[in-house]
């Protein structure tokens, strides 16, 4: 079975081999790279440190300068305002800019990733989330270039010369999360996706004494157990109804099933579900962490 298999988002590597498999030819990274700086498929950003990507209405230093956010752009932070999060890897609308820009962090000004969300006027980037909100420069952190499945499946039926391609577009809508009335604006690309990409971390693997090496992460956690009680402990002081209160105390103790439904109905809303993260989970996992600071 292929490196690829079962991937819906692509690296260059997966998608070398994928387009070999599928037409007996011979591709490599530079094979894909190329037909990417071509614009014959299209590409998508996705950070791999967790960094949050928000959709930002920006504002040059200089009026009379509009360059491509793809290129060092010096911003007015003052000016940038924060639109929403994107949901999932990101358009890279100018790779043939972005590349070369991605490959030398010194230059001045901030990279970011062009946007035009629909009914919107202005001009917009998408940058990482920075401190007090505004925005960063996308290529600060980790971060890999993908393809979608879909769009590789494109680029084959068109073999042996495919014609150039649109990248990706974002689009604007609202998002729920369970147990919370309000919805929230998000932004997300126009491919099809279903998921998010593979972390491609390595299966967990028990050498030597576990017991060990977990002792103290669930300390770590178990403290975490008593900060996310007080922490309750101060937020229900302030309610002026009882029925509002959230309860995370039980005497001087947590209390595990209140804390443990807590973060499933917060995983539940972020798509971290498995790993016995839920419900029980939390609480059998809560409940061992304790035991470590008796």
């Amino acid at each position: 079975m292929g490196i690829y298999t079962f991937k819906e988002w692509l690296s260059f590597e997966d998608a070398a081999a994928w387009l070999s498999d599928a037409t007996g030819e011979s591709y490599d990274e530079n094979s894909i790279l190329r037909l990417a700086l071509k614009g014959r498929v299209p590409v998508h950003y996705w950070p791999t440190d967790d960094a949050q990507i928000v959709l930002y209405r920006v504002e040059h230093d200089l009026a009379s300068v509009n360059p491509v956010v793809e290129a060092f752009v010096r911003l007015d932070l003052s000016g940038c305002e924060p639109i929403c999060l994107v949901d999932g890897p990101v358009p890279i609308r100018n790779f043939g800019i972005f590349f070369p820009s991605s490959q030398n962090n010194k230059a001045p000004g901030m990279v970011g990733l062009s946007a035009y969300p629909e009914e919107e006027s202005g001009e917009y980037g998408c940058y990482r989330l920075g401190e007090d909100d505004r925005p960063q420069s996308i290529i600060e952190g980790r971060f890999e270039v993908l393809i979608h499945l879909s769009d590789l499946q494109q680029l084959r039926a068109g073999l042996p010369m495919p014609r150039a391609r649109q990248p990706h577009d974002l689009i604007m809508g609202y998002a729920n999360i369970d147990g919370v009335m309000e919805s929230f604006p998000l932004a997300r690309s126009t491919a099809e996706w279903s998921d998010y990409p593979d972390s491609d971390l390595p299966l967990p693997q028990l050498v030597g004494d576990p017991e060990s090496k977990t002792e103290p992460l669930l300390r770590v956690l178990g403290l975490a157990a008593h900060l996310i009680a007080d922490l309750g402990k101060q937020l229900d002081a302030h309610e002026q109804i009882e029925s509002s209160k959230r309860r995370y105390m039980k005497g001087v103790d947590p209390n595990i099933s209140r804390i443990s439904q807590a973060l499933a109905d917060v995983a539940s809303g972020i798509r971290l579900e498995g790993h016995n993260f839920k419900g029980a989970g939390f609480s059998k996992l809560l409940t061992k962490a304790l035991r470590e600071l008796e």
